[in-house]
């Protein structure tokens, strides 16, 4: 048996992670490689450290590929390139004694060439970077970020994404070398003019091409005759505050991930009415497996209001999980993972958990 997770249209799929993985080099991969990398991250965010099945079909549809590309070139790209990185030392992190501690994103994958599917397992260790994030985090629309062609603007662009709540993001050029160059280039770009005119000018006019309401500027700060920083200044993004939940704590109960769910469904902080019938799944110990389930099932009819009422009348029946639920069996909420390989990909984008 497996546990589907949730439906996410082609258009709709959201990439999310810690702001830490933006700190990670991918100098190294080239466009098509970026996308699949961030395509994998917006299906297995959420996941918890399940394994994860994608299908090719998904994979493609996600990073827009209309080239004609065929799954065995697909299967090169994983192989040769997206998976070394993922299971690189790609996240490092000092503490305060300063022990430095460097984690893989993902502990095992499987590419099955005959089922045309991709299997991901997170690593524990970085199980953090992409469950429960409620702050500090990085989040755009995986149909947006495919639109771009070059690995420069696609580097940049997600550097932006940290800070599009504030529309501003400085940074010094000896870092955005570190981010946009590998080894390879990096003696070929001393010269910051040159650095300048083949990456942060082209990044910065295709952004433009492409999100022209992001009005994207470039500002440079000099010490002497030296450029030492950039600014970039971009209209930034309207977002709604959230319930303050912070899941990044070692020991959380269930009803703070319940709160944290709903406020990021909601994309806005629950009101005095919606908070008072939250709390009153809590004090039912209805999971947050099911609460998930509910707004799912409920679609664009999702409310707390609405699904309010659904959970209450599926606690009176004893419901306690997904797979207890009949409409949610039916519907393939919850649902057998053979089954769902036979699904159109262009009804959905789903991702199987086992």
């Amino acid at each position: 048996m497996a546990r589907k997770s949730k439906k996410i249209k082609s258009s709709k799929a959201l990439v999310k992670y810690d702001n830490k993985f933006n700190e990670s080099s991918l100098s190294s991969l080239n466009p098509i490689e970026i996308k699949l990398l961030h395509a994998i991250i917006s299906q297995i965010k959420d996941q918890g450290t399940s394994e994860v099945l994608i299908p090719f079909e998904n994979l493609k549809a996600l990073i827009s590929d209309n080239t004609g590309r065929t799954y065995g070139e697909i299967v090169a790209l994983l192989d040769n390139s997206v998976i070394p990185i993922m299971k690189s030392s790609i996240f490092r992190t000092v503490d305060e004694n300063g022990v430095i501690r460097t984690t893989a994103m993902v502990s095992s994958t499987e590419i099955d060439p005959n089922r045309k599917t991709f299997k991901v397992q997170v690593h524990e260790d970085a199980s953090y970077m992409f469950n429960n994030i409620a702050r500090e985090f990085t989040s755009f629309p995986m149909a947006d970020f495919s639109q771009l062609k070059h690995a420069y603007s696609l580097i940049l662009y997600r550097q932006l994404m940290q800070w599009k709540s504030v529309g501003v993001y400085t940074i010094s050029i000896e870092d955005l070398k570190d981010i946009m160059l590998d080894e390879a280039h990096r003696k070929s770009y001393e010269e910051f003019k040159i650095f300048n005119r083949d990456y942060i000018k082209k990044a910065v006019k295709e952004i433009n091409e492409k999100f022209p309401d992001m009005n994207l500027t470039v500002e440079y700060t000099r010490q002497g005759r030296q450029t030492t920083s950039v600014t970039f200044k971009f209209n930034k993004f309207k977002v709604n505050k959230v319930v303050d939940v912070d899941f990044k704590n070692a020991e959380f109960n269930s009803g703070d991930e319940i709160k944290g769910y709903i406020a990021l469904a909601l994309n806005r902080q629950p009101n005095k009415s919606e908070t008072t019938l939250i709390n009153g799944w809590i004090e039912k110990n209805i999971s947050e497996e099911l609460v998930k389930a509910c707004f799912e099932y409920a679609a664009d009819k999702a409310s707390v209001r609405y699904c309010n009422a659904v959970l209450l009348a599926w606690n009176e029946k004893g419901y306690t999980k997904p797979s207890d639920v009949p409409e949610l069996v039916e519907s393939g909420i919850a649902f057998d993972a053979e089954d769902a390989l036979q699904q159109s990909f262009f009804e959905s984008v789903p991702v199987y958990k086992e």
